[in-house]
């Protein structure tokens, strides 16, 4: 069994999880799966961003709220 921190942050995209690289590339179906295994959506990146607000006026947003 492959255990994986959904919430690991990414040096390379600013400290933002995995969650904040599907909302910035409005990858729904990643982001919907990212959720279904327990990702944080309220996790702050460097720049104290979440991923809801790499989304604001998308599909995605209205996914995720």
């Amino acid at each position: 069994m492959c255990v994986v921190d959904v919430d690991s942050p990414c040096s390379e995209f600013e400290g933002g999880t995995p969650l904040h690289i599907a909302a910035q590339n409005l990858a729904l179906d990643t982001a919907k799966v990212l959720l279904a295994n327990g990702a944080y959506p309220f996790a702050v990146d460097v720049n104290d961003k979440q991923p809801l607000g790499e989304c604001l006026g998308t599909s995605l947003f209205l996914y995720l709220f």
